[in-house]
């Protein structure tokens, strides 16, 4: 049931937008750093209330005479911190901003600093190949290029499937994980050779984890040093961060951090093999010091160049990028989009933790919670701490600023065969029909038929959406919650090198990439139908996914994938079949463009190889 309700659930997700906390914003137009931590005070625990979330840590940072006209160099910096709740309410201990928390991605910024001192030290080059600094590395390619570069893998553009999976598992307990769990990370670039590149270098986004792991082993080989002893010596040591570290299996001494904190229990250790992508541990107070590095403030750490370049949008002529920017391992603001943030967030369950500053004006804010709970006050409060400052710094928007912002929408609709076929969107909305009925545009979504949308024209290849709910009960995209208007979604079709992709934009802006992408029907061969059945993996402890089912689903006409994993609900992927031993998993993002293989009774995928039940 959760598998078919799944796509459905995910349309829901698309009718919302987070209620911004019932507390009333700092007067606007001039700067004020008491009124500012007040307001990220009260909003966490408005938050905390409402989502019933037991712990939460916060840092925020402003310049000091924050009301002064801005010279050239960065200014002095004073931060504010604070825990809330719970650390581990078994052992009745309270969380406080000295209280070390698991940042899981927010680590990638930290690769992304050492990386930067290598390359001011001259011992790395941003765009030179991965095979200079590690030789073994070799992946394979579908595409004319494979070669990729040290740019590439901080932006998250290499190319690279999301992870090896074989191998990527979150491991909880102390003796959880397995003894040579180090070893498999410096393993890496020898063993990525059973994998696939899911697109060509340079063309697209799609986040790595497996990249960033990569670039641990470049720090490595590089400076002679273990990774975590590089970021010891050359940044926590420096910043003063005494209750950081980066933690892998027998190294946890000294570091008592915070129990994630979940429905069935605390949870404590968790290991992960990509140390370089996820394995930091810090508090909301050393964390401040790390924020007023990505500010400027401690050149003799990091210059201020590398720290512009990090903020620095790359690849900013990707089509296939929408609207989305991205700097040296930090996410920026939309193109046009004000005001300019940039940052990272970690989500490891049932951790999550956003960092986020405002180069302009040096602030900066780190969200993090223990629990699961707590996602939707961390992505909340970090963004709306910031527009605040923002708006303490820049007029108010008049009335006609906010006319100028209106989404055109002209109601006329023609060639609408143009639009029809078949989509694949991703996991979690599946297939999508778009086809013409008399002069209306519609959307089915293929694996529910719990909803449908009409299309309604508003510009140029634009749509509206208006949602079913068994296909005569009207579902609004816009809603009002909590006194503040949804975001405005709309359809969007473009085509880039003769094809017509699907985007979903928000208030007018494009996604990181297209949310749907065409599909082709193609015969499937006796030797693919052959194969469908359930596959369950070689060495079931050492990844995240339990099984493959490999089927063919009738209503789509597609032979199919589902994973089942440890964390996200089954996907259903349909399958490009590439020949009579690979296909390839459409579109972008997780998942997308991978390949999986098969070989008489055995499927191999993202490194794991599953052998067929039965």
């Amino acid at each position: 049931m959760k598998l078919r309700t799944a796509p459905f659930g995910a349309i829901l997700f698309l009718l919302s937008a987070c209620a911004a906390p019932p507390i009333e914003r700092p007067a606007p137009g001039k700067p004020d750093a008491t009124a500012l931590i007040d307001y990220t005070k009260a909003s966490i625990e408005t938050l905390m209330s409402q989502d019933d979330v037991p712990g939460v840590s916060v840092v925020l940072v402003t310049p000091d005479g924050w009301d002064n006209a801005r010279n050239s160099q960065p200014r002095n910096s004073q931060q504010w911190s604070k825990g809330f709740g719970w650390a581990s309410k078994d052992d009745d201990q309270a969380l406080t901003a000295n209280t070390p928390m698991r940042l899981a991605s927010v680590t990638k910024v930290l690769t992304a600093v050492a990386i930067m001192q290598l390359v001011e030290d001259k011992q790395i080059g941003l765009d030179a190949p991965l095979r200079k600094y590690l030789p073994e590395f070799s992946v394979q390619s579908r595409f004319a290029n494979d070669e990729i570069t040290i740019r590439q893998l901080l932006t998250h553009h290499s190319g690279l499937p999301s992870d090896r999976m074989a191998g990527f598992k979150l491991y909880t307990g102390v003796d959880a994980a397995p003894s040579d769990l180090v070893d498999q990370f410096r393993r890496l670039p020898k063993n990525s050779k059973d994998l696939h590149l899911a697109s060509e270098p340079g063309a697209v986004f799609s986040y790595s984890n497996l990249g960033f792991a990569l670039l641990g082993s470049v720090i490595e080989r590089v400076s002679g040093l273990d990774y975590w002893s590089y970021i010891d010596e050359r940044i926590l040591i420096p910043l003063g961060m005494t209750d950081s570290a980066i933690i892998y299996p027998g190294h946890v001494s000294g570091v008592d951090y915070a129990n994630g904190l979940t429905d069935s229990g605390e949870v404590s250790v968790r290991h992960l093999r990509d140390i370089s992508a996820g394995g930091l541990t810090a508090s909301a107070k050393d964390m401040g010091k790390f924020i007023q590095l990505l500010l400027g403030g401690y050149p003799e750490i990091l210059s201020l160049s590398s720290v512009a370049a990090m903020s620095s949008p790359q690849f900013t002529d990707n089509e296939l990028n929408g609207d989305s920017q991205y700097g040296l391992s930090l996410f920026l603001s939309h193109k046009g989009q004000s005001p300019f943030v940039a940052g990272h967030r970690g989500d490891g369950f049932p951790y999550h933790a956003s960092l986020q500053i405002l180069p302009s004006e040096e602030v900066g804010i780190l969200v993090a919670t223990n629990s699961s709970a707590g996602q939707n006050l961390v992505n909340q409060v970090t963004k709306d701490v910031l527009q605040a400052a923002y708006a303490m710094v820049t007029k108010p928007p008049t009335e006609q600023d906010v006319a100028n912002l209106a989404i055109p929408s002209n109601g006329h609709l023609a060639n609408v065969e143009t639009y029809e076929g078949l989509y694949f969107a991703g996991p979690d909305l599946g297939i999508v029909e778009v086809h013409a009925k008399s002069s209306d545009l519609y959307l089915d979504f293929y694996q529910t038929r719990l909803a449908n949308a009409k299309l309604i024209p508003a510009g140029t290849d634009r749509f509206d959406i208006k949602l079913r709910l068994f296909g005569f009960v009207p579902l609004p995209v816009n809603l009002v919650m909590g006194g503040v208007q949804a975001p405005h979604f709309q359809l969007q079709f473009q085509t880039i090198a003769d094809t017509q992709y699907l985007w979903l934009t928000t208030d007018g802006i494009r996604g990181a990439f297209p949310l749907a992408v065409p599909l082709k029907k193609a015969p499937v061969s006796t030797t693919w139908h052959n194969r469908v059945g359930r596959y369950t993996p070689e060495k079931p402890s050492q990844t995240m996914l339990r099984a493959a089912d490999l089927w063919f689903d009738p209503k789509s006409g597609f032979l199919t994938v589902r994973f089942e994993n440890d964390v996200l609900y089954p996907r259903d992927l349909p399958l490009d079949l590439l020949s009579d031993t690979q296909a390839a998993i459409p579109g972008f993002g997780r998942f997308g463009g991978e390949v999986l293989e098969a070989d008489n009774d055995t499927l191999s995928f993202a490194g794991v190889r599953f052998i067929r039940e039965g």
